[in-house]
């Protein structure tokens, strides 16, 4: 197993996580929690979808042009004041020899992450389109996130995070 990655859905953790952001919503909005039916002046919880960390012009599929061969940033945004976002892992279910990508780092709520080298992770089993991190990445509601791909070319790549979104309803239904 790589540092820092694992194939196995580290389910405890992720729960661990989860009731965590949800005692900080209830606490923040003091409104009720519905899961994934949240009343409508609650708040609940989705799987984690682009547009939730600001990627638009697509709906739920993950798709990136790297423009530069080296550093390129996928995501710049600020997390809405109305949702918490839990960072579980990533995914890129195109084809080992399609993949462009060679690293990913991660700046969440002003921490700057350790580089994750995803050739590693991509050879470690070549059947696997998906890995965790051995810890979730809770970033708050106004707090930034970014994320790094880097390449050794151009191209266009379907590196998508995986991940849960805790929101107000007005949120997560729209």
């Amino acid at each position: 197993m790589m540092f820092g990655l694992t194939v196995v859905r580290p389910d405890d953790v992720i729960k661990g996580a989860l009731d965590l952001v949800i005692k900080k919503a209830k606490e923040l909005w003091k409104i009720d929690y519905g899961g994934i039916f949240p009343t409508e002046s609650g708040f609940g919880k989705t799987s984690l979808r682009p547009i939730h960390v600001g990627v638009t012009g697509t709906t739920d599929q993950w798709v990136f042009n790297l423009t530069e061969a080296g550093r390129n940033t996928i995501i710049d945004t600020t997390i809405s004041e109305d949702a918490f976002i839990i960072l579980e892992g990533f995914a890129n279910p195109q084809s080992l020899s399609d993949r462009i990508e060679t690293a990913l780092q991660i700046e969440a709520g002003g921490d700057v992450l350790p580089i994750i080298n995803l050739l590693e992770a991509y050879t470690m089993d070549t059947r696997i389109n998906r890995w965790y991190f051995e810890q979730p990445i809770v970033v708050q509601p106004r707090s930034p996130l970014k994320v790094h791909l880097f390449a050794p070319k151009t191209g266009t790549t379907n590196f998508g995070l995986i991940g849960t979104t805790i929101a107000k309803r007005s949120y997560l239904i729209k």
